[in-house]
């Protein structure tokens, strides 16, 4: 319905789909999901997230990063060490954007506890009670659930999530589109003017990609799966599968586009490629190694340091059951 209130940055997932968002300030974590008729909020969890405010700069600064990441893998003991809890979820940073803007550091997890942990006391990961935890891995799907790390998160109506995600799907088509017909002015409009490829500088980029437009033209076809579509305050991002027919050449694979927007128009910063059998091949590991993960019990429990703020989602948390947040308790 309407009145369903969903963080901002989720502007719509592909049916069947999920995504995370953390609420730094609120020291919450949400679980959406996408159902046949509606995107909702199926769990709300209590977390601690980096000890020091603000968005990660560099390597030991204590803060959790804040953008859009992806989790590449599943840890698990005897590899994971036991104050990690069960299970740990690695996450893509520095991402393509963080690259981009010298941000340093590396090992950010989302993972358990082994002891009581106190809200805002981590050294940047983002920390979940294990029940929690091992309740969220299993509807994560590596490389394709994103996960968006956000200060705050804002609510708003799945109207208004409508209307912004059909200005990113006609970005979108038309980016596929001019692709397909091989229109290379068009196509490169779609871009920055800084955007450069991997390991290209921007002239050696649109040298690349003319000589490709060249040879296939007229013979390529662009294939696109339902998107991610995803908004936040830094950027917006682009998830989909991918199928590129060229000739004789064939490629499928999983597309991310970091956008930014420039008078009204959006514009691609930075791109990432995935091949397919990386995606089904992380998705079995990923898979096998969950299987021998166990439900722990409600051993450890992360308590609010300060009286906690209230949920930016008053009364939108009906469907918590077993093992999800409870109102944390006021510690010192």
């Amino acid at each position: 319905s309407a009145k369903t209130l969903i963080p901002s940055s989720i502007l719509a997932l592909p049916p069947g789909g999920h995504a995370v968002v953390v609420d730094k300030s609120h020291q919450c974590l949400f679980l959406i999901t996408r159902n046949s008729s509606a995107t909702m909020i199926e769990k709300r969890f209590i977390c601690t997230t980096g000890e020091n405010p603000g968005n990660k700069e560099k390597s030991g600064d204590r803060r959790t990063p804040e953008g859009v990441y992806f989790c590449r893998s599943l840890l698990i003991p005897p590899r994971l060490p036991v104050k990690y809890g069960p299970c740990a979820l690695p996450l893509n940073y520095p991402n393509p954007i963080d690259r981009f803007e010298h941000r340093g550091g590396e090992g950010i997890w989302i993972h358990g506890i082994h002891e009581n942990r106190f809200t805002r006391s981590t050294r940047g990961c983002v920390v979940l009670q294990n029940r929690d935890l091992v309740y969220l891995a299993r509807r994560v799907q590596p490389l394709i659930t994103p996960i968006v790390i956000e200060n705050t998160v804002h609510e708003t109506s799945e109207a208004d999530l409508a209307r912004q995600a059909n200005r990113a799907r006609e970005f979108l088509e038309s980016w596929r589109t001019t692709y397909a017909l091989g229109d290379l002015e068009t196509y490169l409009a779609c871009y920055s003017p800084s955007f450069s490829g991997t390991g290209r500088s921007p002239a050696q980029w649109r040298r690349h990609k003319s000589i490709l437009f060249e040879r296939y033209h007229h013979r390529m076809r662009v294939e696109i799966g339902p998107p991610t579509l995803l908004h936040t305050a830094a950027y917006d991002l682009i998830s989909f599968e991918e199928t590129f027919v060229g000739g004789n050449f064939h490629a499928r694979g999983l597309k991310r586009l970091y956008l930014r927007g420039k008078k009204n128009k959006l514009f691609i910063i930075e791109e990432e490629w995935v091949p397919w059998e990386t995606v089904v091949e992380s998705e079995m590991a990923f898979r096998k190694r969950l299987a021998r993960v166990h439900d722990p019990g409600d051993t450890y429990h992360i308590i609010a340091a300060t009286r906690s703020l209230p949920s930016p989602f008053p009364g939108r948390d009906a469907s918590r059951g077993k093992g999800a947040a409870k109102d944390p308790p006021t510690g010192p």
